[in-house]
């Protein structure tokens, strides 16, 4: 089994919609040519949460100042041949994000059920739980 991965979900509400931002490899041996989460191993030193945030800002472009806050539930599961962790972002505002790395080919905004359809098959249960961890956090909070 491969080294375990971590992932961040950015996500934020559109038009009463959870919507949460996954990328697509510029290269299929990046991992896919399908929307994925973005994801990969830990440095030295950093926490799995800080390898989870650096690359969302790697491969999405993300802000680490344009987080309002973070699920501390993170989600654990299988990824094939690896172990992935991971977590949800609340953003503040899904148009303020930097250009991604080069192994990015695409990014997009997409619902749960969008990445039912176009996701990893091997994420979309890690998709769908993070989702409900987001819509029993909207539940109890008022937005």
């Amino acid at each position: 089994m491969e080294e375990p991965r971590f992932g961040l979900i950015p996500w934020t509400v559109y038009h009463d919609s959870i919507i949460m931002m996954f990328m697509m490899p510029s290269d299929p041996k990046f991992g896919g040519s399908n929307y994925q989460i973005a994801k990969g191993r830990k440095e030295s030193g950093e926490t799995d949460l800080e390898a989870a945030i650096r690359e969302a800002s790697e491969e999405l472009g993300l802000k680490p100042s344009n987080i309002e806050s973070i699920n501390k539930e993170s989600l654990f599961t299988s990824g094939g041949n690896y172990n992935l962790t991971v977590y949800a972002a609340k953003i503040k505002e899904f148009t303020d994000f930097d250009k991604p790395h080069f192994e990015t080919g695409k990014v997009i905004w997409m619902t749960n059920r969008e990445f039912t359809r176009a996701g990893r098959a091997d994420q979309r249960n890690a998709v769908n739980a993070i989702h409900n961890l987001i819509k029993k956090s909207l539940e109890s909070t008022s937005y």
